[in-house]
């Protein structure tokens, strides 16, 4: 190998690290945000104070709240742009147990089972530190809440997780094994998680043809939910673009599936962050994105 060669290959390899980094870094700030939802009362605040410590936690991840916080009904007439409103929580109980009465309904192909084995194994892989538990009850105890209660729902699920670590390896099986059944919940997990199939950027670079095909089966899913009308597919999609992670950066792209949900379901985007994304964007840009919403549109929402 010449010296030029040897240069090309180091340039190959940083730009797959940086890819991997930042892939890493924004699953795990868009992971947290959607499972903060479905967490009651308390541990609402303890997943905000979680995903401000996270990379991920950007532009994007303030787009989704903001949408989320004003989700209205649309227009008569319309097919409304939707999400599933549906919470899905880890079962309670000793994981081993939990996991030992699913496996068989999962094994057989029911979905919904296998994805409560995936977040009961999220959960147990995923257990703050004591230093971290202590500093998120503080945060919510001066946000009002019971920092106490939110320390003994931490210690339950320490005490849950005993004895679990041979079983964590087995959670992006129990997650695509969901996905691949219909459950849309576990499919939009799917696209944002890709931590429970690499767990870290060492595997993925060491299987980059891995990596690209958990990114097109997360398109897949979530271009499907898209045309079912679902609006948190269609900003994962503005996310992805904006980011340039899951899918090569087009600001385009990204200013049409925002003006999408905008279509879909007036009232519910802000025109602050539409004026936000079209401030960069020439008139002729702004034109091709409206008429790539137009096309989705006709495709996911119009009756």
């Amino acid at each position: 190998m010449n010296v030029s060669e040897r240069k090309e290959v180091t340039r190959n390899r940083r730009a797959l690290w940086l890819s991997v980094l930042a892939l890493l870094a924004a699953a795990c700030g868009a992971y947290l945000f959607l499972t903060r939802e479905s967490q009651p009362g308390d541990a609402n605040a303890a997943a905000d104070v979680a995903a401000m410590r996270s990379a991920g936690n950007n532009e994007s991840s303030a787009d989704v709240k903001e949408h989320q916080e004003n989700k209205k009904g649309g227009a008569a007439g319309r097919r409304v742009a939707r999400s599933s409103g549906e919470s899905v929580v880890p079962p309670p109980g000793n994981a081993q147990e939990v996991i030992a009465q699913l496996r068989a309904q999962a094994e057989a192909g029911d979905a919904r089972a296998a994805l409560l084995i995936h977040l009961k194994l999220y959960e147990c892989a995923n257990q703050q530190d004591v230093s971290m538990i202590e500093q998120t009850a503080e945060a919510i105890e001066r946000a009002g809440a019971s920092g106490s209660q939110y320390i003994a729902d931490q210690q339950r699920i320490r005490k849950d997780c005993e004895n679990s670590a041979s079983l964590l390896s087995e959670q992006g099986k129990w997650l695509e094994r969901a996905a691949d059944g219909g459950d849309t919940v576990a499919q939009r997990l799917y696209a944002l998680n890709s931590r429970a199939f690499f767990k870290s950027a060492a595997e993925m670079l060491a299987d980059p043809a891995a990596v690209d095909r958990y990114k097109r089966k997360a398109q897949g899913y979530m271009s499907t939910l898209v045309e079912k009308g679902d609006a948190d597919a269609m900003m994962w999609y503005v996310g992805a673009y904006e980011g340039g992670v899951m899918v090569p950066k087009d600001a385009v792209r990204a200013y049409a599936y925002y003006r999408l949900i905008e279509m879909s379901a007036p009232g519910t985007t802000s025109k602050e962050l539409m004026d936000n994304k079209t401030k960069s964007l020439s008139a002729e840009k702004i034109a091709e994105g409206d008429a790539l919403a137009a096309k989705l549109y006709s495709t996911c929402c119009r009756n």
